[in-house]
């Protein structure tokens, strides 16, 4: 019986997308493979995600033997469960010639696009074919379908896919190629479980926003940063853990200078919340760091309001926030707890808290906040300020079935974005989700 082709594709898109979040690296023909696939992705392309398939398989309790794939018991279960349609042995078995190696998945023009390799055009054609009962159209030495195109032993897949683009990502010289950027030998040294790269214009441009906010998002990058050209990184899975970093690159392929004055958040004063929470938020702002804000506003032309300039003036530390609140169920009886660290007079700042309905009680240079009984959370806050350690931002969340960690923090000069999530669930079953589909 078949069954309509976005099923196989997106069967076989899990099969090789899994690895951003799952794969680590080992001996194989990824590396090779990833140089010959980066070369078909266009120079300014606004994303690029180099993933290693290979260890996808080993990791998950499989074995790839070229085309095929030995035991794997929980990819195939997982594929089955979210497609039952889908023939997974033949999958396995290697009747559709995929080479289980590396695939990228990259945007050229709001297109997203994944692409792999094949060990035989011709046998994945007709694997297609009597799988899904899609037809292909010959133009030239190109075949087509309304979603994949196949040229020599590459194929590419994308609900937006354009055939004339793909003959031009198939025709790229090296100069062209996003193997002319520096970072590309990071994605090719495959030393984490995926490695990624997003271009900053691309993002932009591909935004909704306007062409004037564009520029005056393009003005204040360039105030914050030296030469900012993208945001990279890497991800990797262990066991049940999902790990993401991040790092603002510049166009040499190396970490950019961040020029913001940042601090370091007070994690005594965080961990004196005391109690548990299912959320907890921290922020360093120290007063050098409100001084530059006030001044770069200036520099655009304007002045931040006096009511903005009396709230901020007396701030100088951390400001931390936890609540036992689910954020994701909201109630009208919240309860949380914060404290703010202050310089000088804090009326102006005191003035403001009491106008919101909030109480703050001054404590030396603290100002705290306690709304009532917020200790039956998740976690204890003294255990998960630990987690903040030398950043500038925290963020600690609890789920039904997860617990996730982001922090922003300062990092060779330059600045760095941290995530983590633990999670009770196998991660593989969550990725038609991430995918967008369900």
């Amino acid at each position: 019986m078949k069954f309509p082709t976005f099923h196989l594709l997106s069967g076989v898109a899990i099969l090789l997308l899994t690895t951003v979040l799952t794969t680590a690296c080992s001996t194989s023909d990824a590396p090779a493979d990833a140089e010959t696939l980066l070369q078909t992705v266009p120079a300014n392309t606004a994303k690029v995600i180099l993933i290693n398939i290979t260890d996808l398989i080993n990791h998950n309790g499989g074995k790839v033997d070229a085309t095929q794939i030995k035991d794997g018991e929980n990819i195939r279960k997982s594929l089955a469960k979210q497609y039952p349609a889908l023939d997974v042995t033949s999958l396995f078995d290697g009747e559709s010639g995929i080479r289980f190696t590396a695939a990228v998945n990259f945007t050229d023009n709001a297109a997203d696009y994944l692409t792999f390799l094949v060990e035989d055009g011709e046998q994945f054609r007709n694997y297609i074919t009597a799988k899904a009962g899609t037809q292909w159209t010959k133009t030239g030495k190109l075949y087509t379908t309304h979603s994949m195109a196949q040229l020599g032993n590459q194929v590419w897949y994308s609900n937006s896919l354009d055939p004339d683009k793909v003959t031009e990502y198939a025709g790229l010289t090296k100069a062209r190629s996003f193997l002319s950027n520096d970072y590309s030998k990071k994605l090719t040294e495959c030393d984490h479980d995926a490695i990624f790269y997003i271009s900053v214009a691309g993002m932009l441009d591909m935004s909704n926003i306007s062409f004037s906010e564009r520029t005056t998002i393009r003005m204040a990058t360039s105030m914050l940063f030296d030469d900012l050209a993208a945001i990279a990184g890497y991800a990797d899975f262990k066991d049940k853990e999902i790990t993401v970093v991040g790092d603002m690159i510049n166009t040499k392929g190396e970490i950019a200078g961040c020029n913001l004055k940042l601090g370091k958040l007070d994690i005594k004063q965080i961990a004196a919340l005391n109690g548990n929470a299912n959320y907890l938020i921290a922020l360093s702002l120290p007063h050098e760091l409100i001084d530059q804000i006030l001044k770069s506003a200036e520099s655009f032309g304007g002045t931040m309001p006096s009511l903005y300039k009396n709230i901020l003036t007396p701030i100088d530390g951390t400001i931390a926030f936890a609540t036992s609140t689910r954020l994701d169920r909201p109630s009208t009886d919240a309860a949380f707890t914060a404290s703010i660290a202050t310089q000088g007079n804090q009326a102006s700042l005191m003035e403001f808290l009491y106008s919101v309905n909030l109480k703050p009680v001054s404590d030396g240079n603290l100002l705290k906040i306690n709304s009532g009984n917020y200790g039956d959370g998740a976690f204890k806050i003294a255990d998960a300020a630990k987690d903040l350690e030398g950043a500038s931002f925290g963020l600690v969340m609890h789920s039904d079935d997860s617990n996730t960690v982001i922090t922003i923090l300062k990092h060779e000069g330059g600045l760095r974005i941290k995530g983590s999530c633990h999670t009770d669930n196998p991660i593989i079953d969550a990725f038609p989700m991430l995918l967008g589909h369900k």
